[in-house]
């Protein structure tokens, strides 16, 4: 789900949404978290959190846990190219 971004938070939480039905919880995790940081006191949004927390933590907790090291990395690199070199529109133009 391309679109899912900080800069839409409502796309990321129906991003959220999809990816916990498709069971894939760590897309859904980490969309939830774009929501979060975009509007940190939906309620909506924090409650979804817990509830995709509470499936980790029932499915295999080391295995997803890695997986979530792993994509906060790639999200931090991701971060730190747009802040130094922006983005691809801006670049661009």
């Amino acid at each position: 789900i391309a679109t899912a971004s900080i800069k839409y938070p409502y796309i990321s939480y129906i991003a959220s949404k999809i990816s916990v039905f498709q069971k894939d919880l760590n897309n859904a995790l980490k969309f939830i978290n774009y929501s979060l940081n975009a509007i940190p006191d939906n309620e909506e949004f924090i409650a979804f959190k817990n509830e995709i927390k509470t499936l980790i933590n029932k499915a295999n907790p080391q295995q997803v846990q890695i997986n979530i090291k792993d994509s906060n990395k790639q999200e931090r690199n991701l971060e730190e190219f747009t802040l130094q070199y922006g983005t691809a529109k801006s670049r661009i133009h």
